[in-house]
């Protein structure tokens, strides 16, 4: 037997290790640049989907390179509180779906905590077993964070990038520039403890990566990320100022050791002094009356979130033990009306109340909160922890730096939605995996787990991703389809509209971006090609996923009216002017139904109720026939 063929099981294995090193390194670079435009959301079901496969592998080799060793690999960090936790509110989760109206969607949010979850077992195994793996990741993400940088300063320069799908400028590959700036943000951290770590070009790197961040971070003006770059910073300085060691003073003055602090400093006044200019540059031709500062200092997007906030409580009062369920806050958040906020004309849907926290609680109860927010907690008191027993300089200032990112991105999630995005949770399930790791390392040793239980941790964490990979690509597929009914509704191809429906309306998908049921679209393009009593099953299938969507009530109410049966009608109609008391559409088609049933002083009343201008061109021509009817002038 020759020397190359006794070496090859060893090399095997080695490649089989650091496969999961590699594919986490991929997870890291790939997921926050994948975007596809054909689908209703270009990042989401996409980045789920690829991170979903990308981890069943993951676990694959984990799982195979556990039976062929011996003993079972080292997973006693699975003992740490921290997992019991993460695993207590995937079961609080799990419970809500008995209250939940909207069970796909319920499945899809489950399926990415338990994608979460995953994540922090596999990133915590690395780290406790390599701890230069970190290098590595930070490495990674100094890279993703200055390619997205320099995509969003492109965006708004109008250079080039724009016809990345998104909403407002910058907004990189993230479709929303509040996002784009949080996940900048989050990734400060790791860029800046690369700038630590490496050698003098990986440095300038790293320093260069930080100028560009913040300097994106102020042209996107998101004061959310102001606020958490603020606060973050003074609350890592506290534990920072209370170490005592010598040890842990010197890791504090590593900046200046390196005149980092001098070259922190500069980077900073770049960022900030070039932002500002840039803004200045761009609102120049801003228009008169305009705010003369080169800030965005409009609080309308303050009200709406009050707003949102106040009936988000409001839906916890009435659903105090369970919540409404996992997924179903934009479902039920029509029900408590339309007051300071913008989707009075029945063309705002809102999809979250801007505040994780409230939307943990109003889904899943004060259980599940305080499930949310102990994974916070633990997380804090492990690096705190860590810092009284560290004794070397790195550990210190991962420590701090894990702290600046969870403030951070508490911080963030009092006026976001970072739980809900892929990439944000991928860098939350970094910083848990680094205090976990560091905390486990510092403690006493725990009791390791048996070949058995490793085997079946893992399997069934693969069952899981299967799970995911299976509603990840059904999603996927169903919003292609969806896009492509958008399209043909958009020219009035009512026929391929329902073939197009009916291909996207599967187990896991039945609800379009704005969450309008499926069936409501293809209750639209039935009726317009006279299928009424078809259209009828539909609106009625569409009622029962979403009981207080204004254009599904005004749409069945319009189905019984074709149909002849005025009392269903009226009593759908009314069920909508619940929802937007002055929706036009509706006091229109109400006021016609009171017409056909000769009660002409109800139809009146109806148009008398439609406030400023009408919109509707039908509103002319009722307002005469009524008046006519009833002998008074139509416009008194």
């Amino acid at each position: 037997m020759t020397d190359s063929d006794t070496c090859r099981p060893e090399n095997y294995g080695v490649r089989l290790n650091r496969l999961p090193e590699i594919l986490i390194q991929c997870a890291v670079l790939i997921v926050p640049f994948l975007y596809i435009g054909y689908t209703l959301d270009p990042v989401l079901t996409p980045r789920f989907l690829l991170l979903s496969i990308l981890l069943f592998a993951i676990v694959a080799s984990m799982l195979m390179s556990a039976l062929r060793q011996s003993t079972g690999s080292e997973l006693s960090f699975l003992r740490r509180a921290i997992f019991p936790i993460l695993i207590g509110y995937l079961f609080i989760s799990a419970i809500s779906l008995m209250q939940a109206r909207n069970a796909a969607d319920s499945m899809f949010d489950i399926l990415k905590f338990t994608l979460f979850i995953v994540l922090v077992l596999i990133m915590t195994k690395l780290l406790a077993a390599s701890k230069a793996y970190l290098s590595k990741l930070a490495g990674t993400i100094t890279i993703v964070a200055a390619g997205l940088s320099l995509i969003a300063i492109l965006q708004y320069l109008g250079i080039g990038f724009r016809w990345i799908p998104g909403n407002v400028i910058p907004y990189g590959t993230m479709a929303n520039k509040n996002l784009l700036a949080s996940f900048l943000f989050l990734s400060l951290p790791f860029v800046i403890y690369n700038w630590l770590k490496s050698d003098r070009y990986w440095r300038a790197g790293s320093i260069a990566t930080v100028t560009l961040c913040l300097y994106v971070l102020v042209i996107s003006q998101t004061r959310t990320v102001w606020l958490a770059l603020a606060v973050a910073t003074l609350m890592t300085m506290i534990p920072a100022l209370v170490l005592k060691t010598s040890d842990k003073r010197r890791a504090i003055c590593a900046f200046r050791r390196r005149h980092s602090l001098t070259a922190f400093t500069v980077a900073v006044l770049i960022a900030v002094v070039a932002s500002f200019a840039t803004i200045g540059l761009h609102q120049s031709e801003r228009i008169e009356g305009d705010s003369p500062l080169p800030i965005n200092l409009s609080d309308a997007s303050l009200r709406q979130r009050i707003a949102l906030w106040e009936k988000s409580l409001s839906m916890f009062a009435d659903n105090p033990i369970l919540g409404t369920g996992v997924g179903d806050w934009k479902i039920e958040i029509a029900k408590y009306g339309t007051d300071g906020l913008p989707s009075s004309t029945g063309q705002v849907f809102f999809q979250r109340p801007h505040n994780d926290f409230l939307w943990v609680l109003a889904e899943t109860g004060p259980l599940g909160l305080l499930f949310y927010i102990s994974i916070f907690l633990i997380a804090f008191s492990y690096c705190l922890r860590s810092l009284r027993a560290a004794t070397s300089r790195d550990d210190v200032q991962l420590c701090l730096l894990t702290i600046f990112g969870l403030v951070g991105f508490l911080v963030i999630s009092c006026f976001s939605f970072p739980k809900e995005r892929i990439a944000h949770t991928v860098l939350l399930a970094l910083m848990i995996a680094v205090s976990t790791s560091v905390y486990h390392r510092l403690r006493p040793p725990m009791r390791a787990f048996s070949k058995t239980n490793i085997a079946a941790v893992l399997m069934t964490a693969m069952i899981c991703l299967a799970l995911c990979i299976v509603v990840g690509a059904s999603r996927y597929n169903s919003e292609m389809h969806t896009r492509n009914a958008m399209e043909a509704k958009s020219v009035s191809d009512w026929k391929r509209v329902v073939v197009e429906i009916d291909k996207a309306e599967l187990a896991f998908s039945v609800f379009d971006a704005t969450s309008t049921p499926l069936a409501w679209h293809r209750g639209v393009a039935n009726f317009n090609l006279n299928n009424i009593e078809a259209a009828r099953k539909d609106f009625q299938k569409a009622y029962r996923q979403h009981p207080y969507h204004v254009h599904v009530l005004n749409n069945l109410a319009a189905c019984y009216e074709t149909l002849g049966d005025h009392d269903s009608a009226i009593e759908y109609y009314n069920k909508a002017m619940e929802i937007i008391p002055n929706f036009e559409e509706t006091l229109i088609n109400l006021a016609a139904v009171y017409y056909n049933i000769r009660e002409y002083q109800k139809a009146r009343d109806c148009l008398m109720q439609i406030e400023g201008e009408p919109a509707d061109p039908r509103y002319e021509h009722f307002m005469q026939k009524v008046s006519e009817k009833l002998g008074e002038p139509a416009h008194p």
